[in-house]
């Protein structure tokens, strides 16, 4: 990337709430205990990032519940109003 050295019009971040990703969680290993521990450290190694890019006005935040084809049209709605207002 350091010698393509692209430019980013916009990085998409979706969101779900805590209580929903735990809810669907679906490994036998997997309890509602450790998805929040692993949730609460990717939280925490993440932080740091999403805000770097809000800082910088290219965070592009989007509700990530429903159907697929429901978050991708929400998706791409954001997308095609971010080219037009560029």
């Amino acid at each position: 990337m350091e010698k393509e050295k692209p430019s980013l019009s916009a990085v998409v971040n979706y969101e779900v709430p805590l209580d929903e990703i735990v809810r669907l969680y679906q490994r036998e290993d997997d309890r509602p205990e450790s998805v929040a521990v692993r949730l609460e450290a990717y939280q925490r190694s993440t932080a740091p990032l999403i805000q770097f890019y809000k800082d910088l006005g290219l965070l592009l935040p989007i509700v990530a519940q429903g159907s697929p084809g429901e978050i991708l049209a929400r998706t791409m709605d954001k997308l095609d109003k971010l080219a037009g207002d560029r």
